[in-house]
């Protein structure tokens, strides 16, 4: 069994014409949601062995925070991960050589929620509507897979096992 963790980034500042998107830090609410975000991811199992984590500044923020709660936690940044589409997520995750188990993906909407909708198959239960919501910022969609490795991601091979909106604490 493998674990993907799919974790929008915590609320940034407002984009700005002229600004690149890409520097956006987050603000004092997200870095709050951010922390009670943390404090639940510690307290699932299995905890995240890795995150690989968009380049953009609030998608690092956020994993910092992260790991600031998990110390034994890696995390790698990458740029391919900002402004990737489903497709590219799905052909990420089918390149991870890792032996671990339970990773984390944070990045940005639309994708992640894509993706989550592309990989399930199944609910547990109290949790067949989560994705008819919309993936508010330090949201978490917790995915078991029913494969021993990354290169045999599919559709529909996942069950939704937890979830975590910030909004509706």
């Amino acid at each position: 069994m493998k674990y993907l963790y799919i974790i929008r980034h915590a609320k940034a500042e407002k984009y700005v014409s002229g600004q690149e998107d890409h520097d956006r830090n987050l603000i004092s609410a997200g870095l709050e949601r951010a922390n009670k975000l943390s404090m639940w991811l510690k307290n699932v199992e299995p905890n995240l062995e890795k995150i690989f984590v968009s380049s953009s500044k609030r998608t690092v923020q956020t994993s910092e925070v992260i790991q600031k709660y998990m110390n034994d936690i890696s995390i790698e940044i990458k740029h391919e991960l900002y402004s990737a589409t489903k497709e590219d997520l799905i052909n990420f995750l089918l390149f991870i050589e890792e032996d671990a188990d339970s990773i984390g993906l944070v990045g940005h909407e639309p994708s992640l929620k894509q993706l989550a909708i592309y990989l399930t198959g199944a609910y547990s239960k109290d949790l067949e509507n989560v994705l008819n919501k919309h993936f508010s910022t330090s949201s978490v969609i917790v995915l078991v897979l029913n494969i021993k490795r990354w290169d045999q991601i599919s559709e529909r091979i996942g069950v939704v096992s937890h979830y975590y909106d910030s909004l509706s604490l």
